[in-house]
């Protein structure tokens, strides 16, 4: 799954949740072993991430776990998710989080997969001098801080009719164009 098709997906996934659809998404089936939050956990993934067995795809699905347990970590996404709430929907800041947070981590987790084991067969010692990939996260941090993000524009231009999904979505070819250095990406 690329970056683009996994930013479609959660932005899917998060309109499900003020469509009335959210029940879909918390109440686990019937005979689900887990707790609630592991199934959230689990839709959150498949939904955002999808099936894929590439190495890329498996890059995403480990950024889109990310997400889902920082979604987690929301004390009112948690109360909404354990009593399997159909009216709670995601609010702007969070979603511009977890938005944000899928991009850089999977920037992270490509940089640590690929790049950084690249350059430790080419360069051995560099291993002593960034032992724990903080390198790699450097990396991520620059580029998420030039991504344009759906709630930067609507405070920039409170005006703009769209929502904060409907702008997720605009910006969204930019984003996934700046977070992998494509050519004709603006920062």
């Amino acid at each position: 799954m690329t970056m683009r098709a996994a930013g479609e997906s959660l932005i899917g996934f998060v309109e499900s949740f003020g469509r009335g659809r959210g029940q879909d998404n918390l109440v686990p089936e019937s005979g689900w072993p887990g707790t609630r939050e592991e199934w959230f956990v689990c839709r959150f993934v498949s939904a955002v991430a999808g099936e894929g067995t590439t190495i890329a795809d498996a890059v995403v699905r480990r950024s889109a776990a990310v997400c889902a347990e920082r979604v987690l970590a929301s004390p009112a996404a948690a109360d909404a998710i354990a009593k399997g709430d159909p009216g709670w929907s995601f609010p702007d800041g969070l979603f511009c989080e977890i938005y944000q947070l899928l991009f850089a981590d999977c920037v992270a987790e490509f940089v640590h997969a690929v790049i950084a084991e690249k350059v430790k067969l080419v360069v051995p010692a560099l291993v002593l001098v960034d032992p724990s990939g903080q390198i790699a996260d450097w990396v991520a941090d620059r580029i998420t801080e030039v991504l344009p993000m759906p709630c930067a524009g609507k405070r920039e231009h409170p005006e703009d009719p769209r929502s904060v999904l409907e702008l997720g979505r605009d910006m969204l070819q930019d984003a996934v164009a700046i977070a992998l250095g494509l050519p004709g990406a603006e920062a």
